[in-house]
């Protein structure tokens, strides 16, 4: 601790995105195997041992493959949805074999228990881990369809990968055409764009422009007057306000 104590941890959890959804930065995957070593320093409580990682690939696996036999997080969490644009509203979280025994739930809920009493508190709950966790009635005929998302991935030149250099590229395009963009009256640029000037490295970014429009005096363009003048203009867009903390 701060006074020089020592600080006893049995287990404990650090979970993180591999991409973030507001800029598209890419986080390090390395530090997976660094905290899994204690070379993780957290804060002012340093390296501490026994660290388990939930890593967060919603955003990353829409356009990035990932390879879990070089990066081996205990928990990932994932969104089919972003990788296929339907079913919507479902995901998975993958556990390895070895962490299950550490998800214990203090509830239960339909098809999760394999014994109940209802006149005593008394239940036994499924062995398998898939099993424990999944309360109530599955969406049968989403899951069914993601092995059509899959074989439509796979028919994809490159996979995943190809997936990656192609909106690498539309990214790329898109930041130079919006810094070249400006008001033809006073000379000002049309928008700022935010983030690292090495986004052309697919190693360190995803495919996500973050940015402002500007008038013509420079101030910024609100979402809801940005979207009324797409929509005079025939041209749908979605707008709102970011759901990630302090964006």
């Amino acid at each position: 601790g701060k006074d020089g104590t020592a600080v006893e941890v049995s287990s404990w959890l650090f979970a993180y995105p591999a991409q973030c959804n507001f800029s598209g930065r890419k986080l390090s995957l390395g530090w997976i195997e660094a905290l899994h070593e204690s070379r993780l320093s957290i804060g002012s409580m340093g390296a501490l041992p026994n660290g388990l990682v939930l890593l967060d690939a919603a955003s990353y696996i829409s356009t990035s493959p990932l390879n879990l036999s070089a990066s081996q997080p205990d928990f990932v969490c994932l969104s089919f949805y972003k990788m296929f644009g339907f079913p919507t509203g479902l995901g998975a979280l993958l556990v390895r074999t070895d962490r299950g025994r550490l998800l214990r739930k203090s509830y239960y809920g339909g098809g999760t228990v394999a014994a109940t009493i209802s006149g005593e508190e008394f239940h036994v709950m499924r062995s398998g881990i898939e099993d424990r966790l999944e309360d109530g009635t599955l969406p049968f005929l989403d899951i069914l369809a993601l092995r059509f998302g899959f074989e439509s991935l796979n028919r994809l030149p490159g996979g995943m990968g190809g997936v990656q250099m192609h909106t690498t590229a539309l990214l790329c395009y898109v930041r130079r055409e919006m810094n070249q963009m400006n008001h033809m009256t006073t000379g000002q640029p049309v928008c700022i764009v935010y983030g690292r000037p090495d986004y052309e490295e697919v190693s360190k970014q995803g495919p996500i422009a973050a940015f402002n429009l500007l008038d013509d005096t420079g101030k910024i363009v609100g979402y809801s007057q940005v979207e009324r003048l797409a929509s005079a203009q025939n041209i749908h867009i979605r707008s709102g306000c970011f759901c990630n903390t302090g964006a």
